[in-house]
């Protein structure tokens, strides 16, 4: 091979990873407009708290030493950091649960839309962004629980 042709490799292997790096995101890419999609509203969270026969599971986001300090009641805590992140690779303990709501302090929680994207992303069925977060559920008067949590199973470990 002559070193002319070696040098073209790179300027013509460039384009084609650029083209396979561009088809391998667009498979997997969760938008912020799909996590607006799956928004739920107040009530929706309330009934996953006040008819826990429904089988949705409340996780919230935030640290966990925001949850502990205040969460909406039956919420876990759960990091994004805990999800695998790769297709098909699911947690049999949340797996269980029909829906899993998610959320943050407000609507512009970064760590309650990333895990949301995550989740979905790993392949859990149902899975709702509740944008308000605590901030709206406080808001409305509702109850919140705080250390030590015993109404919860706390934060979900490997």
């Amino acid at each position: 091979m002559s070193i002319a042709t070696l040098a073209r490799v790179p300027a013509l292997a460039a384009p084609l990873l650029v083209l396979l790096a561009g088809l391998a995101g667009c498979q997997g890419d969760i938008s912020d407009a799909d996590i607006e999609r799956s928004a739920v509203a107040l009530r929706q969270v309330q009934d996953a708290v006040d008819k826990p026969g429904r089988n949705e599971l409340l996780v919230d986001a935030r640290s966990r030493k925001e949850w502990e300090a205040k969460r909406i009641p039956s919420a876990i805590n759960l990091a994004s950091t805990q999800v695998a992140g790769v297709k098909g690779q699911v947690d049999p303990r949340l797996d269980t649960f029909d829906r899993l709501i998610v959320y943050g302090d407000n609507p512009g929680s970064a760590p309650a839309r990333a895990l949301t994207k995550k989740l979905v992303l790993t392949g859990y069925r149902d899975v709702r962004f509740f944008p308000g977060g605590i901030l709206e559920w406080e808001g409305a008067g509702l109850p919140t629980r705080s250390n030590p949590p015993t109404d919860a199973p706390g934060p979900l470990s490997k």
